[in-house]
């Protein structure tokens, strides 16, 4: 047997020849078969490749590898600026709302943590400062109502829809001078619903874990 021969791959019928550092016998081809599913000789079927079209303005999503036209795809920034992304937006969320709930509570303390921060008091102060400047009435109307939770006068209630003891000060008859004590206490969720700035779809999803408890 010659130097040639024994270079070679010893995967059944391949005739690649090996470098100087051979992985077990194998070329680099059949050792990550080896390494990654334990058989080098195991061939799965070609996927679609994402990003290749199957029509013109179309781009196969790498999640559900369904082909879509290029509009139903975010375009990217930076570099590729107006490329469309990997995947389609319905695939997007998904992938974007399990990120959120596998990485929950370190997004919520690093938010926290950068509240109690100075950087963070700064952005709060301006955002405060403009919010006065923009809504003066409405900010006006939530300081009053603020300080006379804190005095005492008007008294926190849970919230009228849900009994969550978690509420915001929802004012449904405007911010106007006269009615800045004519509010609802609604938590965070059904707040925003009387604000109309929540989709139909989570609306349905939130209230049908609310009525399974």
């Amino acid at each position: 047997m010659n130097d040639t021969e024994q270079r070679l791959c010893k995967a059944l019928g391949c005739e690649r020849t090996l470098g100087d550092h051979s992985a077990k016998g194998y070329c680099s081809m059949h050792y990550k078969r080896l390494t990654r599913h334990g058989d080098p000789h195991i061939v799965y079927p070609s996927r679609p490749r994402h990003g290749m079209p199957n029509k013109p303005g179309e781009r196969v999503c790498a999640r559900c590898e369904v082909s879509k036209p290029v509009a139903d795809y975010t375009p990217r920034r930076g570099k590729q600026e107006g490329q469309p992304l990997a995947y389609c937006r319905p695939c997007q969320n998904l992938i974007s709302k399990e990120t959120y709930v596998k990485h929950r509570e370190k997004k919520l303390a690093t938010k926290r943590e950068y509240k109690r921060s100075d950087a963070g008091r700064e952005v709060q102060r301006r955002a405060h400062l403009n919010a006065r400047a923009k809504y003066p009435e409405k900010e006006a109307a939530r300081v009053r109502l603020r300080s006379a939770v804190n005095r005492g006068d008007i008294q926190r209630q849970p919230c009228q829809e849900c009994g969550n003891p978690k509420v915001d000060a929802h004012h449904y008859l405007g911010y106007e001078g006269e009615h800045w004590k004519d509010v609802l206490w609604l938590c965070r969720f059904h707040h925003f619903k009387a604000h109309g700035r929540l989709t139909e779809s989570y609306i349905k999803q939130v209230e049908g874990a609310l009525n399974a408890r």
